[in-house]
């Protein structure tokens, strides 16, 4: 051992940081003081943060920056070296007609929503915009104000497939 040699270091975690990897296409959209969801999926309770740094460089080789949250951890919850994925929301157009994911179902490779018509339900072929973990935007296939099944909607499908097997014996 020599002289500069470290015994142990000395860390106060009731404040640790979330280091946020921001790649090129987001980067002049991720701002100081926007709001962060921080999700970890350990088990360890979720949590709402704002960016309070973003470094000033980008990676010469990942071509991508960083930001930082600061989290208060009075509990010592959250550890150094966790992993988490953080949700920023970011500037946009709001979705013309949005389902929820749930509503979708895949045929024959293609995507189709359930739409009510009177007393029956009709398969609609349909074209994916942006999703969430919630919804997906719909460019083409169904309309705004329609009705849309999302909660059984894996049921039609099922029915759906089944008569057209039916009908092929």
């Amino acid at each position: 051992m020599s002289e500069d040699t470290e015994i142990y270091t000395i860390s106060d975690l009731s404040t640790v940081w979330a280091l946020i990897t921001v790649y090129p296409q987001y980067l002049n959209y991720v701002n100081k003081g926007q709001k962060v969801y921080i999700k970890f999926n350990n088990g360890t309770k979720d949590i709402v943060g704002k960016i309070d740094f973003i470094a000033p460089v980008v990676g010469e080789e990942t071509r991508t920056s960083t930001a930082r949250v600061v989290i208060n951890n009075p509990d010592y919850q959250y550890k150094p070296g966790m992993f988490f994925t953080a949700i920023i929301k970011l500037p946009g157009k709001e979705a013309e007609v949005a389902v929820p994911t749930d509503a979708i179902q895949e045929i024959d490779g293609e995507k189709y929503v359930f739409v009510k018509k009177g007393n029956y339900f009709e398969p609609r072929k349909v074209k994916i915009g942006r999703t969430n973990d919630k919804y997906a935007e719909i460019l083409e296939g169904v309309t705004k104000g329609e009705e849309v099944v999302y909660k059984g909607s894996f049921t039609l499908k099922a029915q759906m497939t089944k008569d057209s097997f039916e009908e092929e014996e």
